[in-house]
């Protein structure tokens, strides 16, 4: 539930001094979704090899939690504050953008979350 609205609840309820420790959590989930990925591959017949549907859909949403850790999301876009009026412009609309596919891909996060609810249901965990 956290890696579908962790980053929402901290947009929405706290200040920028507490962003860190939202960086923090998102950090541990995605370290956890990569470490279930990685033993999805070995451990599940024909789930890497040849890559099934499942194998992408969690590769993207693993992924997807990328842009809600403020440390590597700025690495990767170069977060800078000397930009110009028109780079600014530029940013912000490719902003907009980004914030669309993340908002999409988080719907696909949520498909991997009722996966591993079946799953556990099936397997009489829950």
């Amino acid at each position: 539930m956290y890696a579908l609205f962790g980053d929402d609840l901290r947009l929405w309820l706290t200040d920028k001094k507490v962003d860190d420790v939202f960086y923090g959590f998102s950090t541990v989930a995605l370290a956890l979704f990569f470490f279930e990925f990685f033993v999805n591959c070995f451990a599940r017949p024909y789930f890497a090899c040849p890559p099934s549907f499942f194998f992408y859909l969690d590769l993207v949403s693993t992924l997807s939690l990328v842009p809600d850790i403020g440390w590597i999301w700025e690495f990767i876009a170069g977060g800078g504050t000397d930009l110009s009026d028109v780079r600014a412009g530029r940013a912000a609309r490719a902003g907009t953008r980004a914030g669309r596919i993340v908002r999409i891909i988080r719907l696909i996060r949520l498909i991997r979350i009722v996966k591993l609810y079946k799953s556990a249901k099936t397997a009489g965990v829950l």
